[in-house]
């Protein structure tokens, strides 16, 4: 019998665990994928990528991985050439973080001047 393919899902910090658990659950049972999902304890985006690499990736325990960053973070240090070796998808949360992405889907943005503000989005939501 051929071995299940895997995924983890793996958020940059505890929100986006939590989020990519929800999604997790909507689509497990209707794929033939293992799924797992973990948080990464936040940093810059290249310290939340190595974590995914040494904890993960590097043994062998999955056969693909995505990535939720936000976008407040530069990720111009992860060079795409890198994440495709490691079989690393990125998705970037926008506008600003995760709370900004939930914010646009409730359609209650903070005034103008906050948008670039990652803190404030979050105290916003």
């Amino acid at each position: 019998m051929p071995r299940r393919k895997s995924l983890i899902l793996f958020g940059e910090g505890k929100t986006d665990a939590v989020f990519l658990r929800h999604i997790s659950l909507l689509y497990e049972s209707k794929i033939d994928t293992r799924l797992k999902v973990e948080a990464g304890q936040g940093g810059s985006p290249k310290e939340v990528a190595n974590r995914l690499i040494k904890k993960h990736l590097q043994i062998g325990a999955f056969d693909k991985s995505l990535l939720l960053l936000d976008e407040d973070l530069p990720t111009e240090e992860i060079p795409a050439s890198w994440l495709k070796k490691h079989k690393i998808e990125l998705v970037i949360s926008a506008p600003c973080c995760l709370e900004g992405l939930f914010l646009t889907m409730l359609q209650d943005r903070p005034p103008a001047r906050d948008r670039q503000a990652s803190r404030n989005w979050k105290r916003h939501f």
